[in-house]
């Protein structure tokens, strides 16, 4: 990042190169020579994965997420259809045999479509139906390209669209904006504990909030006391 280059200057560039951090993480965790220790670099954490071992790929497949919350359904998203080569899997059998992503987006209105396996909120997109036509992305598309679209995505989830609660709206409308918790196992007395958490924040007219997507995000830590 060019620009991030300038603005930290060589010499911070390469102190946080050395110390196995992006300039991003560095900005992003205003991390500095005070307190880079209290964090877990970039560089280590990179080489520390698989973090998960073999359960990895449970973690990675956003396909397992309805199986592993199966005690909790409200908490799990509502999936439709797989999309693999353009071709409609049906993952919700109540569905009719001859309803698609698109009459089915007519009747939910809005829908949600994204990769089986990705991050960075990389091919995330939002199908519409309003005022009699479609929109994807919040663009007008005629239902031709709409269908050409859909049919062009492979290893696709299309699935229900979660709608945030007002507060987190009202920031930004447009942009799924997540409360992210770590949570970490003690090996040793088997308990479970909170050790870290943010909410982060789409910027104006974005979709995702991911930090290291294009336009980036903004983040605000959460004291694990105050909840605040």
């Amino acid at each position: 990042n060019k620009k991030a280059l300038a603005k930290a200057g060589l010499s911070d560039t390469f102190w946080a190169l050395r110390k196995g951090f992006f300039l991003e993480t560095v900005n992003a965790c205003n991390i500095n020579r005070a307190n880079y220790k209290d964090f877990f670099s970039d560089r280590d954490y990179l080489a520390a994965h698989p973090l998960n071992g073999r359960y990895t790929t449970i973690i990675d497949s956003k396909l397992y997420l309805p199986y592993l919350l199966k005690d909790f359904p409200a908490h799990a998203p509502h999936y439709y259809y797989l999309i693999e080569r353009g071709k409609f899997l049906k993952l919700d059998q109540s569905l009719q045999d001859n309803l698609n992503p698109l009459m089915l987006c007519k009747q939910e209105g809005i829908l949600a479509l994204k990769r089986s396996s990705g991050s960075l909120g990389l091919g995330f997109h939002v199908i519409q139906w309003r005022d009699g036509s479609f929109h994807l992305d919040n663009k007008p598309v005629d239902e031709h390209d709409a269908e050409q679209f859909i049919r062009s995505l492979n290893n696709y989830i299309v699935s229900e669209y979660i709608h945030q609660h007002d507060y987190s709206s009202w920031i930004n409308p447009s942009s799924a904006n997540t409360v992210r918790i770590v949570c970490m196992r003690d090996d040793d007395t088997g308990l479970f504990s909170v050790i870290s958490a943010c909410h982060r924040f789409g910027r104006a007219g974005r979709f995702v909030d991911n930090l290291g997507s294009a336009g980036g995000g903004l983040l605000s830590v959460i004291d694990l006391q105050s909840g605040m």
